[in-house]
């Protein structure tokens, strides 16, 4: 369950009208469905019921207060099946599952991490590329999460970058992490720093208690911004004439 389901019109599209598919432009696309109204009025019609089907999905999963955490922002199913998992896990039990990385540093994902930190949740989190390929089918550079939660887990391990699961067991591999840590590293959003080694984590305690951090400090200024995106009615790219 590592879907994100949106509304892929190139998909949708793709067995129907392979001119719209084809279609590299998002602006030229939503003019060539709105066509098909009175072009072909079938095929417009079996869009509309596949959008609506999306958006009441989507708006049952953000609205029923059954996902409190996993349904806001931008959807993604495993923090939904992430979220379900956790809610049914008894005062004694434990709850493991494979995830894509971000969790720990994603912004979508931010509510549900920092709902799990603050309630102590997190008993351990290892990152993991695919470079020795554990699952010979997906891409080398992916990437995945082993995540295991617990209840009144006061002390988070962690490790990333790992390509073989036996380098758990090597010395220094490890980093023992409190929450209170991530709440002084990074009060507001709470990620995780990907530590290779201990000595990554002896240099962030290091560095942070020396320096403020970069939104704090009156020597940078800075102002985040999307930059452009091409389903934006005002983006104009530039012409190769």
């Amino acid at each position: 369950p590592w879907e994100m389901p949106e509304v892929d019109d190139r998909e949708f599209f793709s067995l129907r009208s392979s001119e719209i598919a084809n279609e590299e432009s998002a602006k030229k696309r939503v003019k060539m469905i709105a066509s098909l109204k009175m072009n072909d009025p079938s095929i417009h019609d079996q869009w509309l019921r596949f959008i609506r089907s999306y958006e009441g999905t989507r708006l049952f999963i953000s609205s029923s207060a059954k996902y409190p955490c996993g349904g806001t922002g931008r959807l993604n199913l495993f923090r939904i099946f992430l979220e379900v998992g956790w809610l049914q896990t008894g005062k004694g039990g434990r709850l493991g599952m494979v995830i894509p990385s971000g969790l720990t540093t994603n912004a979508y994902e931010r509510p549900l991490w920092s709902s799990l930190v603050k309630s102590s949740a997190v008993a351990s989190v290892f990152d993991f590329e695919n470079r020795g390929a554990l699952f010979p089918n997906v891409d080398s550079r992916a990437k995945f999460t082993l995540i295991t939660l617990s209840r009144d887990s006061s002390l988070i391990r962690s490790a990333c970058w790992i390509i073989n699961p036996s380098e758990l067991s090597l010395p220094d591999r490890v980093t023992i992490i409190r929450p209170s840590d991530l709440a002084r590293w990074s009060p507001e959003e709470l990620s995780l720093p990907q530590f290779r080694s201990n000595s990554d984590l002896s240099l962030l305690q290091y560095l942070i208690g020396k320096h403020e951090s970069f939104g704090k400090s009156n020597d940078w200024k800075h102002t985040p911004r999307l930059m452009f995106s091409s389903s934006d009615e005002a983006f104009a790219p530039v012409s190769n004439e």
